[in-house]
């Protein structure tokens, strides 16, 4: 039981050790930094819950491309109650901007993880990928397409704990300078849905905003069929405006 208002918690310590290098230089390369973390936490007896170690490189070019590369170890783990062993994971990003019109970046991880949400948990084996890209034509009109995947595998039993992808199609338009709209389809293959959003923003001056737009949410029948089915649908409306009574 809380006596007047407070609640108890047991103790732990936490510590952070962090260490990194940079090295700048005028050609193609133009920085790379090497970066090293350790964290871990020791409960109220002095044993270690948690510990992890990150090693991380970074670069940034003179053609505006930047990448990075990490390499994560858990040397050990406890959650409800049990000791996990040690996980080790990669990862690797890149983001390549080479004008105004075109910008994309991409990233992928691998490597062990607990499966959280299952009755007993355990190691299994991990992969995620995410890839956004942006089109802008103009000022005016930009188009954005984002596809992730993520998928977790028992390593005893090669059974999937779960795995699917979620793809996402954006169109930005600025109709003049205090009116613009937004359009989103998303299909979520872990809910198995369709999402649409279309909203409409004006803002003829920086106090003042009205919103208008709608979210629909689709799903399919069955899996034998293609037709979507519409589930729930939401029109909302929004004015702010603000005041300032000291002006």
């Amino acid at each position: 039981r809380a006596h007047v208002g407070f609640v108890g918690r047991n103790d732990y310590k936490s510590r952070n050790y962090w260490y990194g290098r940079t090295f700048r230089s005028q050609g193609t390369v133009r920085k790379i930094t090497f970066h090293w973390n350790n964290r871990n936490r020791l409960n109220y007896k002095g044993q270690k819950t948690f510990e992890f170690y990150e090693y991380k490189i970074d670069l940034e070019t003179d053609f505006n491309f930047t990448g990075t590369f990490e390499w994560k170890v858990k040397p050990s783990e406890k959650f409800k109650g049990i000791q996990y062993g040690e996980q080790t994971e990669v990862e690797v990003r890149f983001q390549y901007h080479p004008s105004e019109s075109f910008f994309t970046s991409f990233e992928v991880e691998k490597g062990d993880a607990i499966a959280y949400r299952i009755d007993t948990p355990e190691i299994g084996d991990s992969i995620e990928y995410n890839l956004y890209t942006v089109f802008r034509f103009s000022d005016n009109f930009k188009i954005a397409l984002g596809h992730r995947y993520s998928e977790l595998k028992s390593k005893l039993r090669n059974e999937e704990f779960y795995a699917g992808e979620i793809n996402r199609f954006e169109i930005d338009y600025q109709i003049d300078s205090s009116l613009s709209s937004r359009t989103i389809i998303e299909k979520n293959d872990f809910s198995d849905n369709y999402y649409l959003e279309a909203l409409i923003q004006w803002k003829p001056n920086p106090y003042t905003i009205f919103y208008a737009g709608g979210t629909q949410y689709y799903e399919e029948p069955n899996p034998f069929s293609d037709n979507l089915r519409l589930e729930t649908s939401q029109v909302y409306l929004k004015f702010q405006y603000f005041y300032n009574p000291n002006s």
